[in-house]
């Protein structure tokens, strides 16, 4: 199966398709059908990139953030982000300033790209990574310090949204998604302890 599978992608790259490409280096990132090779993820990634493939760009970036072939390099990263214009690099560049990674660390600004990233979002699956972002921040007791209104109503949504998409990803075989789900869950809980918070300081 693998070896008919890798000779249907080198048809497809030997023809130019930047969409083989990157799914062949995809094969590769992820270590499903193939042995894991990060380096070969990352020269297909470039190659599909260089024949104008958007998604390749995020992944390579995903390939410098993490230092898959090497040390993390975070300006790399931030670059392949800003330039491909998706909800993925949305809110990866969000993920970028709220950790301090090749930029001063902005709340706000992450928080506007997260917000970014939830607009061009097609579906439940889309829109989780942003949506628990996003409600995250909204609990945090720290947000108000940011200019950022505690919203535990809207929260508790997203947290919903989010836990509806991480289960359709996990249900696909994207395990490494159950520690997110586990976030998004506990989050409900806390969205709602907020909750009950407002609703008790109204009886007085």
């Amino acid at each position: 199966m693998e070896d008919v599978l890798l000779a249907g992608y080198r048809v497809g790259i030997a023809f130019g398709s930047d969409a083989c490409m990157n799914a062949l280096g995809a094969h590769y990132y992820l270590g499903d059908f193939f042995e894991q090779d990060f380096a070969k993820a990352k020269e297909l990634y470039q190659m599909a990139v260089d024949h104008g493939n958007l998604q390749s760009l995020i992944n390579l970036g995903y390939i410098y953030e993490y230092g898959r072939t090497g040390k993390p390099d975070f300006q790399k990263a931030y670059e392949c982000y800003s330039l491909a214009p998706s909800f993925e690099a949305a809110y990866k560049l969000g993920d970028m300033y709220a950790h301090g990674k090749a930029v001063e660390r902005d709340m706000r600004r992450a928080h506007m790209l997260w917000e970014r990233s939830l607009e061009l979002s097609q579906g439940v699956v889309e829109r989780a990574q942003p949506a628990v972002r996003i409600a995250q921040l909204l609990v945090d007791p720290e947000c108000e310090r940011w200019g950022i209104d505690p919203n535990p109503l809207r929260a508790l949504k997203l947290f919903q949204d989010a836990e509806v998409g991480l289960r359709i990803d996990i249900a696909d075989g994207q395990h490494y998604y159950k520690r997110r789900l586990r976030e998004a869950i506990e989050g409900q809980e806390v969205a709602r302890a907020l909750l009950e918070e407002e609703d008790s300081d109204l009886d007085f």
